[in-house]
């Protein structure tokens, strides 16, 4: 009994010391259909709730920290949020959710407006739309230095809207200079912002969001730290002397630092203008005060890519619109590989090698595009470490594009040592491929994925030399065939590829025999068990195949 009446003393004290002990966080609810504005009101759903969300907010009763549930309907207001709460709307059972439509439609006027004290507010699960507005518009507008406000899962729609007049129009999210830790997810915006969301931060993190059919998406004017996760952004140009861009980040001067993007893809519809001189429909703008750690890697770009800064943009592990890399002739300022593909085009002082070869594609460690007029070559310095000479038979012209990849692109290869991609822009015109694969050895077997498998290239051969290769034959009547390199994973086996004539893994005397029996013309063999009985790699299944692997077997040959 002493140990509890001390232990409660305690307790005691401690609430003397630091004061009484708060109440915990209110739960509040708004009907615009059923509730009622008073002080009697909001306290549970249905007909008990409030009506309206700012008679929720100015209540007395709702104090920093309380949340106010909103069912779903449409309400006409303006709110204004001076106090930290969590705004989370209810969606009604065939997921709607409950829509703001502001009523003040001059210039500068905002649907929802966040003043002092309303740092840490969540909103959560609203949908925004713009009225008939006259001028710049906010559909919410953070309109002091606040910090830690998160906007989740939230729609946004603009009406249309686009330029209204001159170069103004809606703003989805604005955010006011000293702001902090603004964070926006699983969010959507839509039909016509003239910018999406833009201001000066201190960390704001845009993630698994969607912005289409908008003039520009995300502008960091000034701060620091963009995040910018698996959210896609599709802009469309209004003005041959206006900006269109999915991220814009920094000003002409002063200094923003370190914007990372990563997944999600990025595209830009010049919607048939030409902008002007200086300025820009690009899917990336880095401005010239940009500093800091600039990426965006594992994207599918599709638009032109602007960095003004100093300041190296990391832009590699992209795909670029085209298997054959980004545009623009400018060099890479590491690797010094010139963009002289097809894609989206690039400026000076932007990583783009290595580049993916797909859309959401494996990473590679090598790119390399190179151009053809007819037949022609390939040189081994142009190609991936691991490959050798690429040679095409071709009337017209072509480009082949090769990589490496730093993993498995396919499925599970047993004997999978190196995956690469050889990629020919079209097959009009060509008549045959042979690409070498340096260094090798007689028993090295060239696999290609089907899409479902891995299986062996009907026509390679060994070729001894210095450095030995194996060289893989593509025609219209091979496996795989001309048509099949828009975009073709390769595999370099390793040693117990070829005699394992059944493919089980294992090489034992059954596969001999079936070699043999191949050999004395008492079976035939499919596409790929050929391939795996040319034991010595000249092209042929012979007896000496048989041979060489039953030697193999009893250990009189590694």
């Amino acid at each position: 009994m002493g140990n509890r009446w001390r232990l409660v003393s305690g307790i005691l004290a401690v609430v003397l010391v630091l004061g009484a002990v708060p109440a915990w966080a209110a739960t509040w609810y708004v009907d615009g259909a059923l509730g009622t504005d008073d002080d009697t009101h909001g306290t549970g759903s249905d007909a008990a709730a409030f009506k309206t969300i700012q008679y929720a907010i100015n209540d007395s009763r709702v104090t920093a920290g309380d949340t106010i549930n909103v069912a779903a309907g449409t309400y006409t207001e303006d709110v204004t949020i001076s106090k930290q709460v969590k705004l989370i709307g209810v969606p009604d059972a065939g997921g709607a959710l409950p829509t703001l439509v502001g009523v003040t439609l001059t210039k500068g006027a905002s649907t929802l407006t966040l003043q002092a004290s309303a740092s840490y507010t969540t909103i959560e699960n609203m949908a925004f739309v713009v009225p008939d507005i006259t001028g710049d518009y906010k559909s919410i507008n953070i309109s002091v230095a606040l910090s830690n406000i998160t906007i989740k899962g939230c729609k946004f729609n603009a009406s249309g809207k686009f330029i209204v007049t001159g170069r103004s129009g809606a703003t989805a999210v604005q955010i006011t200079s000293g702001s902090s830790n603004i964070t926006i997810e699983d969010c959507t915006f839509e039909s016509g912002y003239y910018v999406t969301i833009q201001g000066y931060v201190s960390s704001l993190t845009v993630e698994n969001s969607v912005i289409t059919n908008c003039k520009s998406g995300i502008n960091l004017q000034g701060g620091s730290n963009l995040q910018i996760e698996n959210t896609d952004i599709s802009v469309i140009a209004q003005g041959a002397d206006n900006d269109t861009y999915c991220v814009r980040f920094a000003s002409g001067s002063g200094s923003t630092s370190n914007m990372t993007i990563t997944g999600g893809t990025f595209t830009v519809d010049k919607n048939n203008l030409t902008a002007t001189y200086g300025t820009y429909h690009s899917a990336i703008i880095i401005r010239a005060g940009a500093t800091g750690t600039l990426q965006a890697n594992k994207m599918n770009i599709e638009g032109e890519v602007v960095n003004q800064s100093s300041t190296t943009l990391d832009a590699t592990y992209n795909y670029w619109g085209d298997p054959s890399g980004p545009s623009g002739g400018v060099a890479d300022p590491e690797t010094s590989r010139v963009a002289n593909g097809t894609g989206s085009l690039v400026s000076a002082n932007v990583r783009f090698d290595p580049w993916l070869m797909e859309e959401d594609g494996t990473p590679t460690e090598a790119t390399y595009t190179e151009t053809v007029p007819g037949s022609g070559t390939v040189d081994a310095e142009d190609t991936p470490e691991g490959m050798g000479d690429v040679t095409i038979g071709a009337t017209g012209v072509h480009t082949i594009t090769t990589a490496k990849y730093a993993e498995n692109p396919g499925g599970t290869l047993l004997h999978g040592d190196a995956y690469y991609d050889v990629h020919l822009d079209n097959a009009a015109g060509v008549t045959s491929l042979t690409i070498a694969f340096c260094p090798a050895t007689a028993d090295t077997v060239i696999w290609y994925w089907d899409g479902t498998n891995w299986r062996p290239c009907s026509d390679q051969v060994f070729t001894a030399g210095s450095p030995s290769c194996v060289v893989v034959t593509i025609t219209n009547t091979t496996s795989p065939n001309l048509a099949d390199l828009t975009g073709l994973y390769f595999g370099l086996g390793g040693a117990g590829d070829r005699g394992d004539v059944n493919n089980d893994g294992v090489i034992d005397v059954r596969d001999v025999r079936l070699i043999l029996q191949a050999a004395l013309g008492l079976v035939t063999l499919t596409e790929d068990e050929q391939v795996l009985a040319d034991v010595n790699g000249d092209g042929q299944v012979t007896r000496a195949d048989a041979e060489a692997l039953a030697r193999k077997l009893i250990g009189l040959v590694d």
